[in-house]
């Protein structure tokens, strides 16, 4: 480094230009006045090409409502870490245990995951009004106002700041409604924000170790310059860098543009997340007579270099390029700006600055061989050029002249989804970002979910990865399942595993006790599940007479025999409204309906139906596994069809959270009777704050049309795991494009490390990967020979209960085993027996 100029704190601050606030803009002692927000870029990651192109066009829409005298400036930041860790922190789980497995999560991202989180600022600045060769507004007031009392100064400088506010809030809000029109949400930033954001700039270090809420968290203090609160550090200024709060500062700047202009063009650049940097592109509307100058005397000068005698590609390309961009100037067809790209970035010492100037020069000529220019001579206006309000002091030496459409390929509008801003789940992106997931996001039409892969893709994996996740909001949860799959959940949670057989000790009793009237909605369901075991196989309906008695024996079994609810109490009451009867027609009715009803108390699955231990959902877990059901006649859908009921009767009178999982028990749910309560339960889950989670290998299942329109339509959420046969019936179901099909087929995993799933949560489609801790992933794990050799460990060490396993088991074996380590990893636990 070459002798510096050192500059102190207090003339850090002096070489700022920020005044006041008034509401939430910024005033410069200069006049101007800055409004900002903070956005919600948009995600590329699954656009069809049509879709690309329909977002270019609405972006140069938005370019061409930018005022005259307003310059925008779009600053991209990457930083490491992420907010979303602290949000994630902020849950509970009931049991103990569970909690530190939070923090284990947490701290497995901070030290052993490569975690960074971008965000997104525009700042818009209204330039004083005034004429050529006058001066500002603001000028003239300071120089009428010299010597005049305090008073008269004062109100003469409040009603100018009122009008310049009314001016940047016309400007601001017009802005903000054209970035609404690109699906670009924007948040208007407060005192507070722009404080914390300037701060953060001036004062890198520092803000490291006192963020802003301790340094700030007793300040009352309104009265200061913005520019004495903010300002902490000492500056050094050198020929190559500056130095700021003890890092070595540099800024890059973009000397010329991408040789080919689309909305991907700087892409390499926005997607590195090896370094953190500050990207600012400085944007302002001119006349094209401002630029048509400069644009042809580059033309002509490319026009020599072609006509030279030797043949020079590069310049041929640039002298097509500039004659189009005047064509279209001349003709109307774009509209005129200035526009400068800065980066920012800092190390700790020499050779990393180095380092990360070397790959930033690297990435930037992957951006289709843009080419750059390092900063020299020129601190700190080019870094304070990068603040707020600062696009002035860059404007003439290193903004570029160019027409819309090279604008848009430079404009850093692009982020990957941000997911639930209050997660119960983190995902990551491919780009190493966090990304949240709450499935009662108010954001999502519909709270429900549906999983779909082939076998042996890690469904009931991501299935349980979700519902361990789901006891951070205390939910209640019931799973529907066949085989096995959540017994180690529930084991864990302490809930309660029932293993239905047709002579086992539970049963299925729809009727309830209750604590007011019988609903019309219950009573039909339990009318639509005597009518399913009473009719003939095939026959579609009883007739309205059979349909009567069934509703008033119903209601006779709550009205008279309150300690009989249940199957063989209904057999009474056919048989007590055939007593009562004078016609013969109805007595022959209601006792042929109570004599196929007693088939079903008598046969096979009586003990089943009408066993004297009812099932109830009453744990905060409870797993129903139909494997034990047997295929004899009409058993499994009318299980099915109760047990739709209990469920949908449970989600509607318990308060909190819900979680509702089927997990490939479709087969069971094609009957219409047992689907229409399901179509309400799917209907009314958001409703009831529940969440219905939906398992499949076979997309047929949910095109099944008693269950289709349920199921599809009101469900917000979809996870798709990696497949290919299913790939042009998923195009058809989800309607995805092209783009999205690609990802699909390009999912990866590494076992124990990570696995990729393709998400669709609402309106955000993007590549989501799970990355775990070893204690999830053997709590989540259902692969074979994992599963095996916890059994083998749970034979050695009988006293052991299923956390101690799963501690044991993640701390020897992180990434688990795989069937060739198997007996290996037996050996470990012998030897840990000795």
């Amino acid at each position: 480094m070459s002798e510096s100029v050192q500059t102190e704190a207090g003339v850090l601050s002096r070489l700022l230009p920020y005044w006041k606030y008034d509401q939430h803009y910024l005033f410069h002692d200069d006049g101007k006045v800055t409004a900002g927000f903070e956005l919600r870029g948009v995600s590329l990651e699954a656009y069809s090409e049509e879709q690309c192109l329909q977002f270019q066009e609405e972006v140069l829409s938005f370019l061409h409502v930018i005022p005259q005298k307003v310059s925008l400036q779009f600053v991209f930041q990457i930083r490491p870490s992420s907010p979303l860790l602290e949000m994630f922190s902020t849950y509970t789980s009931p049991e103990p245990f569970l909690d530190k497995v939070w923090k284990q999560t947490v701290q497995h991202y901070k030290t052993h995951s490569n975690i960074w989180h971008s965000r997104v600022f525009l700042f818009v600045t209204l330039v004083p009004e005034t004429r050529k060769e006058e001066k500002t507004t603001w000028t003239k007031i300071k120089d009428i106002l010299g010597g005049s009392s305090s008073t008269y100064v004062l109100r003469k400088t409040n009603m100018w700041r009122r009008s310049q506010t009314q001016r940047i809030y016309h400007v601001a809000d017009q802005i903000k409604s054209a970035l609404s029109q690109m699906q670009v949400n924007a948040r208007e930033l407060t005192q507070i924000d722009f404080d914390r954001y300037l701060y953060q700039q001036l004062n890198p270090r520092r803000a490291e170790n006192i963020p802003y809420d301790i340094q700030f968290r007793d300040d009352n203090d309104n009265e200061s310059y913005v520019r004495e609160k903010i300002t902490f550090s000492s500056l050094q200024r050198f020929p190559r860098e500056f130095i700021l709060d003890d890092y070595i500062h540099r800024v890059m700047s973009l000397k010329d543009i991408p040789q080919r202009q689309s909305l991907v063009s700087m892409s390499p650049l926005l997607q590195q997340r090896e370094f953190p940097l500050d990207i600012c592109v400085g944007v302002e509307a001119c006349s094209p007579e401002n630029i048509l100058k400069e644009l042809r005397r580059a033309r002509n000068v490319q026009a020599n270099l072609t006509t030279s005698g030797k043949k020079d590609e590069h310049a041929e390309h640039e002298h097509r390029i500039l004659q189009e961009t005047i064509h279209g100037l001349v003709e109307g067809e774009h509209k005129a700006f200035r526009t400068s790209y800065q980066i920012h970035f800092w190390g700790r010492n020499d050779l990393e600055i180095e380092e990360i100037e070397t790959n930033l020069r690297s990435l930037v000529h992957q951006c289709s061989e843009a080419k750059e220019l390092r900063e020299e001579f020129s601190y700190p206006a080019s870094f304070f050029g990068m603040l707020p309000g600062g696009f002035e002091k860059v404007r003439t030496k290193r903004a570029l002249p160019m027409i819309s459409s090279q604008t848009v390929s430079l404009l850093p509008l692009y982020q990957h989804p941000r997911g639930a801003a209050h997660p119960v789940v983190l995902f990551k992106s491919r780009c190493d970002e966090l990304t949240g997931f709450d499935p009662f996001d108010p954001r999502l039409a519909a709270s429900n979910a549906i999983i779909f892969g082939p076998t042996g893709r890690g469904k009931s994996f991501l299935a349980q990865y979700l519902l361990l996740h789901y006891t951070r909001i205390h939910a209640k949860m019931i799973i529907v399942d066949i085989g096995g799959s959540y017994r180690r959940l529930t084991e864990l949670l302490g809930g309660v595993y029932i293993d239905l057989q047709a002579d086992g000790d539970c049963s299925l009793n729809p009727f309830l006790s209750l604590r007011g009237e019988l609903e019309p909605g219950y009573l039909g369901e339990l009318a639509g599940v005597v009518e399913r075991m009473v009719k003939d196989e095939g026959e579609q309906h009883l007739n309205r007479v059979q349909q009567h008695y069934i509703r008033k024996a119903i209601k006779l079994l709550y009205q008279e025999n309150q300690d009989q609810l249940h199957f063989r109490g209904l057999y009474s009451c056919f048989e007590k409204l055939a007593q009562q009867s004078d016609d013969k027609d109805d007595r022959a009715l209601c006792l042929n309906l109570a004599k196929r009803l007693s088939l079903w108390i008598e046969g096979e699955g009586g003990k089943l139906l009408c066993g004297s231990h009812h099932i109830n959902f009453n744990a905060p877990l409870v797993t129903v596994d139909l494997a034990g059901i047997p295929p004899v006649g009409d058993l499994q859908a009318i299980v099915m069809q109760i047990l739709a009921t209990l469920i949908r009767f449970h989600v509607s009178h318990v308060d909190g959270p819900k979680i509702i999982l089927f997990d490939e028990v479709w087969k069971h749910l094609g009957d219409p009777a047992a689907a229409t309560v399901l179509d309400e339960l799917y209907r009314t889950a958001r409703k009831r704050y529940s969440s219905v989670i939906s398992i499949s290998q076979k997309l047929d299942d949910f095109l099944n049309p008693t269950i289709q329109t349920s199921i599809i339509q009101n469900s917000d959420i979809r996870f798709v795991l990696k497949t290919i046969e299913e790939l042009p019936l998923l195009q058809k179901v989800f309607k995805l494009n092209v783009q999205e099909l690609e990802l699909i087929k390009g999912l990866r995993m590494r076992r124990g490390v990570f696995s990729e799933i393709f998400g669709m949560v609402g309106e955000e489609h993007s590549v989501l990967q799970v990355e775990v801790t070893p204690w999830i992933y053997w709590m989540c794990t259902t692969h074979p020979p994992e599963l095996q050799l916890e059994k083998f460990y749970q034979f050695l060490f009988s006293e052991a209960d299923l956390n101690q396993r799963i501690s044991w088991l993640s701390a020897h074996f992180p990434h688990g085993i795989t069937s060739d380590e198997l007996e290996s990893a037996k050996a470990v636990v012998k030897r840990e027996r000795g």
